[in-house]
């Protein structure tokens, strides 16, 4: 805390008024104190409303961010209208506020400098999750940078009014951070090295953020059919189950097998046969020279909730509200990344790291720590398939195909351990298979069945909390309590627990392997280290066991039948 002898003198017209703190109510003043500002401002009686709004940010602008303070005890700072600049106190330096409340500072006595041109064709357009600005510059040599203020509800008044998206040399700026259906007003300012701004009316523009569709699932938990206790709501209503129009809408039009290369995508395969480019030349997709055969899978955002005893599931290519997150694509620390690429096989060890290669073996014997790190061996980015990831999986399942039970839809899952992978590749991106139970969804080989896989970002305490993470698995400071659920033992899952946090993890089981969810969890942690993992059943015991709701938390020991899968974000 700094205190000193300040004398402010506003100065409008002829008349003067002067605000001196230590005389004036013989109080120590710290500069970054809000109650010296909110005195400061009251005395003010020759500043308009608009002018004594603006006072505090050019206090703290000009004046709070000084590191040497003692260097105001020795002159005065005079405080005025551009309108009087004739009668400033020619004694220390002048802040000059405009009649809109914008501020700069100049040399006493001085007229401040002629700010630079606006700029035209100020223009918003508003596409899927941004909205792009463009503009035109000013031909003018005294041009320093534009600044864009964004406000919700009415445009900016000031270059210190609402939010700085932009803030440099420029013709255009694509602003991400936007809801569906607001209107977002913004407002630029050009400005000078003096850091005199324009404040035209001229450099306005607005736009709505486009509305997209949001398309829901409702699970009624009261209903024992797996098939009619789902119903469709909002922008899926209309839309048949499992139906191939789901294939031309976002996110599942974008949906597509690629060779990704050192966290890059190298090319993108024949969906209808990995083993192709697009063009239907060879691919190399077994020697991990080109990369390894990943699924891309756009971003978009999804809010899950329990309402009574229904559970909602709403996908939207926006982000509506706040509610919606898209934790899949969203790394440590909140960046949101436009893709996430998950493994098409089932791991295979290749030069002591976790790959996803065809006509490779199911790779065993590791525990948990192990895989983690010869995923992460491949390089940043690369992780486990994720517990987030595996929900985002869950969530495209139910909005496709309003099915809960999983084993019947698609396919029952593998029982064997030693299939190849690759053994589907010429399937398509999703095999519907009622003849040996091989699973292919979205382009994910075994996705359940042939042997457990291990989930990263998730582990359970002994109180049975729930940690979660995005990424960096292995970093204990990366996980957050999402909350705590029951302790299960082995049974067929009835209900869920319905959060974005949590997901589809059990909040209650007593259903059959054809009623409720169908799937088998079991959570319980007889871990002497305090946390286990969660791991997706193998399907060993076909249609009471693995789907993609299944769910088993314990230690995870090393062994044959226990994988994960290769991710990368």
């Amino acid at each position: 805390m700094a205190t000193f002898d300040h004398k402010i003198e506003v100065v409008n017209g002829n008349s003067t008024d002067t605000f001196h703190p230590e005389t004036n109510s013989g109080q120590v003043y710290d500069y970054n104190n809000s109650a010296w500002l909110n005195s400061l401002i009251g005395t003010l009686s020759n500043l308009s409303t608009t002018q004594k709004g603006t006072l505090v940010a050019a206090i703290n602008e000009i004046v709070g961010t000084k590191a040497d303070i003692t260097a105001l005890t020795t002159h005065s700072t005079s405080i005025a209208t551009t309108s009087s600049l004739g009668h400033v106190i020619p004694d220390g330096t002048t802040i000059v506020i405009d009649s809109n409340g914008i501020i700069s500072s100049v040399n006493p006595g001085t007229t401040p400098p002629t700010p630079p041109l606006p700029i035209t064709n100020f223009r918003a357009t508003s596409e899927i999750n941004k909205i792009i600005l463009s503009w035109t510059n000013p031909v003018d040599a005294s041009l320093s940078g534009i600044r864009i203020q964004r406000k919700i509800g009415g445009y900016p008044t000031s270059f210190s009014d609402g939010a700085t998206v932009f803030n440099g040399i420029a013709t255009t700026y694509t602003d991400t951070d936007v809801m569906a259906g607001e209107a977002y007003y913004y407002r630029a300012f050009t400005y000078s090295s003096s850091n005199t701004f324009n404040s035209s009316d001229a450099q306005q523009t607005s736009v709505t953020s486009v509305a997209h569709p949001i398309y829901t699932v409702i699970i009624d938990t009261t209903n024992s059919n797996p098939e009619t206790s789902v119903t469709y709501a909002d922008d899926a209503v209309g839309m048949a189950a499992g139906s191939s129009a789901w294939d031309n809408v976002f996110p599942f039009s974008e949906i597509k097998p690629v060779m990704l290369l050192n966290g890059e995508v190298n090319y993108y395969l024949n969906p209808n046969n990995f083993a192709q480019k697009l063009d239907e030349s060879s691919a190399d997709i077994t020697s991990g020279n080109d990369g390894d055969v990943m699924i891309q899978f756009p971003k978009f955002y999804t809010y899950i909730r329990k309402v009574g005893s229904n559970v909602y599931i709403s996908l939207s290519t926006s982000r509506v509200n706040t509610n919606y997150k898209c934790y899949a694509h969203t790394k440590q620390g909140g960046t949101e990344k436009d893709y996430c690429y998950i493994g098409a096989y089932n791991n295979s060890i290749f030069e002591n790291r976790l790959r996803s290669l065809s006509n490779t073996n199911l790779a065993g014997a590791m525990g948990y720590p192990d895989l983690v790190e010869r995923t992460e061996a491949n390089g940043a980015g690369y992780q486990l398939y994720s517990f987030y990831q595996h929900v985002m999986i869950q969530i495209l399942y139910l909005i496709k195909y309003k099915n809960l039970d999983s084993q019947d839809t698609i396919a029952l899952g593998a029982q064997e351990l030693d299939i190849l992978a690759g053994t589907l590749n010429n399937l398509g991106m999703t095999f519907i298979n009622n003849i040996d139970m091989r699973v292919k969804l979205f382009g994910i080989e075994h996705l359940w069945g042939a042997g457990y896989t291990v989930l990263g970002g998730i582990q359970i305490d002994v109180n049975f909390n729930i940690f979660n993470a995005y990424d960096d698995f292995n970093i204990r400071q990366n996980y957050t309590n999402v909350g705590a659920i029951p302790r299960f033992e082995y049974g067929s899952l009835k209900s869920v627990q319905g959060t974005n946090e949590l997901g589809f993890l059990p909040s209650e089981t007593g259903g059959t392997g054809t009623t409720y969810f169908t799937d088998v969890v079991e959570i319980l942690n007889d871990s002497v280290e305090g946390y286990a993992p969660v791991v997706l059943d193998g399907g060993f015991e076909p249609q009471y066991s693995g789907g993609i709701f299944s769910a088993f938390a314990n230690v995870v020991e090393a062994g044959g039948h226990i994988s994960s899968r290769l991710a990368y974000l």
